[in-house]
């Protein structure tokens, strides 16, 4: 099972951080080629939930686990959109190229 956990870290400052909320991904058949998973966003209380729960669910059907063109990233960005369904999406580029790097290694340690 795939647990994302994300936090927020008020000025970078991961002694501060604050979970806001999690995912979970788990297997759930399929073969040595495709997998099946199921998805579950639980409620979360840091955003006004009064009691534990499911927010929002979902599957991934036939998710290649082989492939060398997909991997993790691709799993929970399928996960997250069979869970959310159609929501408004922003676009961006990658800009920052020396914040990105920064960042990155600051989240790593």
């Amino acid at each position: 099972m795939l647990v994302v956990k994300v936090e927020l870290w008020p000025g970078g400052d991961a002694d501060r951080a604050r979970e806001l909320c999690r995912m979970a991904i788990w297997n759930n058949g399929g073969d040595a080629d495709h997998g099946d998973y199921g998805v579950v966003i639980p409620k979360s209380t840091s955003h006004g939930a009064r009691s534990p729960g499911v927010w929002r669910a979902g599957t991934v059907r036939r998710f290649a686990r082989r492939s060398a063109r997909v991997g993790v990233w691709d799993l929970l960005r399928s996960a997250l959109n069979n869970a959310l369904g159609r929501r408004q999406t922003f676009a961006g580029t990658a800009e920052l190229p020396d914040a990105a790097a920064r960042i990155a290694k600051s989240i790593m340690q």
